[in-house]
């Protein structure tokens, strides 16, 4: 792709879905992204490229479970106004890389910065649904998760991890040493500590 990619916005209906996407979603991951969209509309544009021989209309290499979530759950009309950034891949390879690159996840959370903020939100967050996403820490971790070991009500046992625990009776797993406030109850995580 040498061509930097055009954003604009577009009738939902010029859009397909990439018929070779080899990304698949279930059921409930696809009710929660639709319950999403229809509480903060289209967070996310679509990533396109326009479809070989059918001038105006784009593929959604990036996007294909937000399109499905729009024309199966939440019903949008045709004449719906999505922004899309429209790119240029010029072979099958770029146009899964150009898929994997806009599902990708490049950062993670630290868990007590999430933790110190998401507690101030919390009863908003709930509303939100927060509890059903899924947090990168370094690890997979359920979001909610995050509000029930990381926060100052935080649980003092095992929360549901796999991980071990040292001689001294603290928790270790791949994130690093957890280690629990003797007067709140809060768990700290070590691993930002090492170096």
């Amino acid at each position: 792709m040498t061509k930097d990619p055009v954003f604009k916005k577009v009738d939902f209906g010029r859009l397909q879905p990439w018929e070779k996407n080899p990304k698949i979603i279930k059921e409930d991951k696809l009710n929660f992204l639709a319950e999403l969209m229809s509480t903060m509309g289209l967070f996310r544009n679509f990533t396109c490229w326009e479809k070989e021989n059918a001038v105006g209309i784009y593929v959604t290499g990036g996007g294909s479970h937000r399109w499905l979530a729009a024309k199966h759950i939440l019903k949008w009309p045709d004449s719906k106004k999505v922004m899309i950034s429209i790119n240029y891949p010029e072979n099958e390879a770029e146009k899964l890389f150009l898929s994997m690159v806009d599902n990708m996840e490049f950062a993670q959370y630290q868990d007590e910065k999430l933790a110190e903020i998401a507690f101030k939100h919390r009863a908003d967050l709930e509303i939100l649904g927060f509890e059903k996403l899924d947090v990168n820490l370094g690890r997979r971790t359920p979001a909610e998760r995050i509000l029930k070991t990381f926060g100052p009500d935080g649980e003092k046992e095992d929360s549901q991890d796999p991980g071990s625990k040292n001689p001294s009776g603290e928790h270790e797993d791949a994130a690093g040493l957890e280690v629990a406030c003797p007067q709140c109850g809060y768990i700290f995580n070590t691993k930002d500590q090492k170096q």
